[in-house]
């Protein structure tokens, strides 16, 4: 069936949510995409009211809408878009994380053109403040994730869904996109981020360094799916794919194992070694990040790949539906 599914996903998200949700709505509404457009809202066992916005939300609204509640013991964001694809109606499908607005012109301009199988676009960063947002950079990727052949984020239009047979691994916590598309070759080389803004997130953590320190030190259990994702990658036989994108991590396991022996060997070339591994990195603020934080990562990954991944479950309950005026 022609058109566009959009597909939410989000997890204790009332802060940003009914901002997203209304971005998406004024867009379809205003070009008049009703006919053939539909939104799934995939929410995972929120606290905090998130389904109940996102239905007074969409209540109305002249296209066809669902509120589904993904039931599983366990929880991830793949999880959620798994989900979304599988329930989707369309075979075009844009898929937005629930912190996040979409910028109209960018979307319009992306539904126009068929150049790419997979399009996102450059990431606008912000910080909420009361009832607004205040912009704090414009441009999140620069000028080294741009063009083709980038890593995705949380905000992407995939064309003819259908087509490929990747699916979203659902117990991966991170890393679930570039996993995703490693799984199909044509898939992965059709990917574009143009220079024009696609997106702006809603940064809820705020923007200092002890700020983002505090949260990526929450991230640390999550982060332990880049183990994960080149479990599943080796075992499906699609892990050179994998590579390309996400070789940082590679580079910042090698830098973590040279620095661990240098440390317990007292060897100073080890050490230095691995200084000149982060300098000449593209990624140095991730490498160097990686490189400190590898061993909980692998066994943490380990143990959640091996032990804990049949808890996701891929089921969902329909909450609330709308259907198109």
């Amino acid at each position: 069936m022609s058109g566009l599914s959009i597909v939410v996903i989000g997890r204790d998200a009332a802060r940003t949510l009914r901002a997203c949700l209304t971005a998406l709505r004024d867009f379809v509404e205003a070009r008049r995409l009703h006919p053939t457009t539909e939104l799934l809202y995939v929410d995972s066992a929120s606290g905090d009211g998130s389904r109940e916005i996102a239905r007074d939300t969409l209540a109305g609204a002249p296209f066809a809408w669902r509120v589904l509640l993904v039931d599983s013991p366990s929880h991830s964001a793949a999880l959620g878009r798994r989900i979304g694809m599988q329930e989707a109606r369309h075979q075009d499908l844009l898929f937005v994380d629930s912190d996040m607005l979409v910028v109209p012109d960018w979307l319009a301009s992306a539904l126009a053109g068929r150049e790419h199988r997979v399009l996102t676009g450059q990431r606008c960063e912000a910080v909420l403040e009361g009832d607004g947002h205040r912009i704090v950079r414009r441009e999140f990727y620069g000028e080294r994730d741009l063009g083709a052949g980038v890593r995705l984020g949380g905000l992407f239009l995939l064309r003819d869904a259908r087509r490929t047979p990747a699916r979203f691994t659902p117990w991966l916590r991170t890393e679930e996109e570039a996993d995703f598309l490693a799984q199909d070759a044509a898939l992965a080389a059709d990917v574009y981020r143009t220079r024009e803004t696609a997106f702006i997130h809603l940064n809820t953590h705020g923007t200092g360094a002890g700020a983002r320190l505090r949260a990526e030190l929450g991230r640390l259990p999550a982060t332990s799916s880049y183990v994960g994702a080149r479990i599943a990658a080796i075992r499906r036989g699609d892990y050179h794919r994998l590579l390309r994108t996400s070789a940082f991590y590679e580079a910042g396991a090698l830098c973590s194992l040279l620095l661990l022996g240098g440390l317990a060997t007292g060897q100073p070339p080890a050490l230095a070694t691995a200084g000149l591994l982060v300098a000449a990195s593209r990624r140095r603020a991730a490498v160097a990040y990686r490189s400190l934080v590898f061993p909980f990562e692998l066994a943490s990954g380990l143990w959640h790949a091996l032990v804990n991944r049949s808890r996701y479950r891929v089921r969902h309950v329909l909450v609330s539906t709308g259907e198109a005026a």
